[in-house]
């Protein structure tokens, strides 16, 4: 409905206006009536109606003054002037202020329907045209802003050895990506919500609030763009040397502002890292990646909320330096051979010398090592073995992001390494079970024809000697044993439940010669054929 305020300095006028037209039907709804122009100004200013019906002559303001306040206040109405004919001079007046309807005293009720109407038409494309006006707003921002996520994707995808930072240029950088960074200081935050436990729709709900604080906070800087990793938010901010201190403050209440938010939601807590400031834009790299490191630094600061980078002086080693290539190279081994307690004592081994052997270590040397063991394992695994474990490794890798201890940390590797290496074990072993098992089906259902070594391999697709030598190892007895077992089981059973004689049941399992079959049964059973007959039969 479009509202409609009536303003006469006779009640009987706006009486006559409020009830000359079915209001509703027409899509208008009336808001209000005065009497003067200053109780018309001050309905304006509370209701801020559509259209305002007035007279040119009242008490307080007059007609063209209410047009002239209403405009001052940023009040966007349409005005209709009511005159006599003695005013009509006076009304035309009111044109210059961009009024273009008036009607004349008497009022007639067709008239006034007519106006309305074409009212309410313009009124309709004016609102159609600011949506279309808003929408457009919206797809060019939304994607200037894909534009500078991209940007800041292509930062975070580099690595130190990239040409990223040497030939970064702030100017085609703004070409390019249409950014607004400019001359000042450059920073990183990361914003990174700890779960314990706690998952699903909460989870994402969370994640889309988290973000709206995110934005707020940077709408105030020269240049802001934020994009989500896999497991917080990261910011890079531009803004004027002299700003310092406020960036700290508005650092504070961001996170104070999510940790209100949070502490309505079981499990989660916040943390912020903060990287060092730098004037140079071919760093902004490096702040990213000092925001991350930051967070990892809560390990040793767990009471900490907000970390800033250039606060802590932790020694750092490149991880070759913990994880030789003879240690490698053991781990390896042990992976191999599916030792993986071994393959967890390796880790364990390693994460001591990091945290009694290097004086102030800085915890990213554990995340990197802790990281680089499983990449090492993840390495050996074919196609189908990565798919099987994708989802201990999306565990490990949430358990990486949340557990804010050295121990946990250790302990959920080791769980995960544990974990890929018995799989894949078992998965050894039943590959190897497997053509055994279709060897032992295979003689199990033709133990009475002749049977040769090579054509069993043959059957399973492997070298007759390995054949052998698998199946001796997973059955204890040759496939020669194997089919005399399988052919004695069935004599015990034909003496047994049938009449047969004996030399028919010989023939019956595969001996054709009578006397060599009752050699082998007595042998091996401890009766004679005869005898086993008499005992079950």
């Amino acid at each position: 409905m479009l509202k409609v305020l009536i303003t006469d300095d006779e009640q009987m006028i706006c009486n006559l206006i409020a009830n000359i037209l079915d209001w509703e039907d027409m899509g208008f709804q009336i808001i209000g009536m005065a009497n003067t122009g200053t109780d018309a100004f001050d309905i304006i200013q509370k209701e801020k109606p559509d259209v305002v019906i007035s007279d040119i002559r009242m008490p307080g303001y007059d007609g063209i003054q209410l047009i002239q306040k209403t405009a001052e206040a940023g009040i966007q109405a349409v005005f209709v002037m009511i005159s006599g004919y003695k005013q009509f001079e006076y009304a035309q007046n009111a044109m210059k202020y961009g009024v273009k309807y008036y009607l004349l005293k008497p009022i007639s009720e067709e008239k006034l329907r007519e106006t309305m109407m074409e009212i309410g038409r313009e009124l309709d494309v004016k609102q159609q045209k600011i949506v279309e006006e808003r929408h457009l707003r919206r797809q060019v921002q939304e994607a200037r802003d894909k534009m500078k996520r991209r940007f800041l994707t292509t930062v975070l995808a580099a690595n130190e050895k990239d040409d990223l930072e040497s030939d970064i240029s702030r100017n085609a950088v703004n070409a390019e990506y249409n950014t607004e960074f400019k001359d000042g200081e450059y920073r990183a935050v990361f914003v990174k919500v700890d779960i314990r436990g706690a998952v699903g729709k909460s989870a994402e709900y969370l994640q889309d609030k988290i973000e709206q604080y995110v934005e707020k906070f940077g709408k105030d800087f020269s240049e802001s763009i934020s994009t989500y990793t896999h497991s917080g938010i990261v910011v890079l901010f531009n803004y004027k040397n002299e700003d310092e201190e406020e960036i700290k403050r508005k650092i504070e209440e961001l996170w104070t502002d999510l940790d209100d938010y949070v502490k309505n939601f079981e499990g989660f807590s916040v943390v912020i890292g903060v990287s060092e400031a730098t004037g140079q834009f071919k760093e902004t790299r490096k702040c990213i990646v000092e925001s991350m490191d930051a967070v990892k630094y809560r390990i040793k600061n767990p009471e900490s909320k907000i970390l800033y980078y250039d606060e802590f002086d932790y020694q750092r080693r490149p991880v070759g330096t913990i994880i030789t290539p003879v240690k490698r190279q053991n781990y390896l081994a042990k992976i191999e051979s599916g030792s993986a307690e071994d393959a967890a004592a390796c880790i364990d081994e390693a994460v001591r010398m990091i945290r009694y052997e290097i004086t102030n270590y800085s915890p990213v040397m554990l995340y990197d090592t802790l990281i680089y063991y499983v990449d090492l394992l993840n390495k050996t695994l074919d196609k189908a073995q990565k798919e099987k474990m994708e989802e201990y490794f999306e565990q490990w890798n949430e358990r990486i992001d949340n557990e804010r201890t050295e121990l946990k940390l250790t302990e959920a590797t080791k769980a995960y390494v544990t974990k890929v290496i018995q799989y894949v074990q078992e998965e050894k072993k039943d590959k190897d079970i497997r053509p055994v098992r279709e060897v032992k089906t295979y003689l199990e259902e033709n133990y009475h024809q002749e049977i040769s070594l090579n054509d069993l391999a043959d059957i399973v697709s492997l070298n007759a000697s390995y054949l052998s030598a698998l199946f001796k190892k997973e059955t204890g007895m040759t496939y020669t044993e194997y089919v005399m077992f399988c052919r004695l089981e069935k004599a015990k059973e034909l003496l047994a439940d049938t009449g047969k004689s004996i030399a028919e049941i010989a023939d019956a399992v595969g001996y054709h010669d009578t006397r060599h079959f009752s050699k082998l049964f007595t042998r091996n059973i401890g009766l004679k054929p005869s005898e086993y007959r008499k005992l079950y039969s």
